[in-house]
């Protein structure tokens, strides 16, 4: 039984490192590093876990790499392909004909870039009496759906 599930996780991890398409060995590490540390909140936190030997550069270029030069057309494929891959880790479906997954909408408050393509009005938390909980940014979107 244990070496049936140790297999799954090795052939998953194969399948993982073999879908990025470069710095393959960081973002390996930035995976295992976001599945152990869940209380970092940024990138040099994240970078200090033990799981994670590179510095916290190697985080930013990994991600920033990912859809490198790639059309709309390809980072749709490819989202369907990890897709794919992380589908088939899940258990059976059983009472729902799809899989649900979570999705992380992370409000980025950037006042000071004019050029941000996606600027607007995000939520941000504003301790002052009478102000709203705006500013402005960006959100950034995360999440898998099958």
């Amino acid at each position: 039984m244990l070496d049936a599930i140790v297999n799954r996780v090795k052939q998953f991890r194969e399948k993982i490192y073999q879908f990025f398409p470069s710095r393959r060995d960081a973002a390996m590490e930035l995976v295992d590093s976001l599945a152990r540390n869940t209380q970092a909140k940024s990138v040099v936190e994240l970078s200090l876990n033990p799981l994670h030997r590179r510095n916290y550069c190697s985080i930013t270029r990994s991600i920033g790499e990912f859809y490198a030069g790639l059309s709309q057309e390809k980072k749709q494929r490819q989202n369907k392909q990890l897709t794919k891959i992380l589908s088939e880790c899940c258990s059976p479906l059983q009472k729902r004909p799809y899989h649900l997954f979570a999705l992380d909408c992370t409000p980025n408050p950037r006042v000071f870039a004019k050029i941000l393509s996606d600027r607007g009005i995000v939520h941000a938390p504003n301790q002052i009496y009478g102000n709203a909980p705006i500013t402005i940014g960006s959100i950034q979107y995360g999440g898998i759906f099958t």
